[in-house]
């Protein structure tokens, strides 16, 4: 009698474990390089973000995140003995991308490599105010770039809102954007809805590599 008792008490904990896989212990790891997608230069200081399965919550929430930074050649290395996925890398002067990112497979050693654009591109946001009032001009940017490669964004690569004072001018160098693409731009003198390519007044401008344009909103 005794035998079965333990018999089925391994098999029950054997059950357990076949329904809660990614709580078994079994170590992945990942190595990886970040690099410029445009000159393919490592990204010193880069960080890749992992949701690391945690056990003692629910679906959806059972991931937390947990980041690395990679070293002075771009590098970097992760492990766990939990389930992981990769969800983002990014570094300052670079998009932040979430979307496209490499599989990681559990239990093994994955050798990855993330590419993010860098925000090189460059223009002059002039606002002309002719009234006789003072206005504040909220700004949103698009990027086409932004929203492919993390789409949590909605696209937005730059926001601002710009007061101005009756009869003036203003000029502000922008420097968050990619460049060689065409960067939509929004605004409005009240703040903008999440989907801010609603706004009423918009337009674009194509921002070259190597090059500062002028975009003007007048008023």
């Amino acid at each position: 009698m005794t035998r079965i008792l333990v018999f089925i008490a391994a098999a029950t904990g054997l059950i357990l474990l076949a329904c809660n896989p990614e709580e078994q212990p079994l170590t992945t790891s990942v190595k990886g390089t970040v690099i410029d997608k445009v000159t393919g230069a490592p990204v010193p200081g880069a960080y890749a973000q992992f949701k690391v399965y945690n056990p003692s919550s629910d679906n959806p929430y059972n991931y937390i995140p947990e980041s690395v930074a990679a070293g002075s050649n771009g590098q970097f290395y992760y492990k766990n003995d939990l389930g992981i996925q990769f969800d983002r890398a990014g570094r300052q002067g670079y998009l932040v991308k979430g979307n496209g990112l490499p599989g990681i497979s559990r239990g093994d050693v994955n050798y990855v490599t993330v590419a993010l654009i860098p925000r090189d591109g460059a223009f002059y946001l002039n606002i002309v105010n002719s009234l006789n009032m003072g206005r504040a001009v909220y700004v949103n940017m698009y990027s086409p770039s932004q929203h492919s490669e993390f789409d949590i964004t909605n696209g937005l690569v730059y926001r601002d809102t710009i007061m101005i004072g009756a009869m003036a001018s203003t000029s502000t160098l922008i420097t968050t954007i990619p460049a060689e693409e065409t960067i939509g731009i929004y605004w409005d003198f009240q703040p903008l809805p999440f989907n801010f390519r609603l706004a009423p007044y918009g337009d674009s401008l194509f921002v070259a590599r190597n090059d500062t344009a002028t975009f003007t909103i007048s008023f």
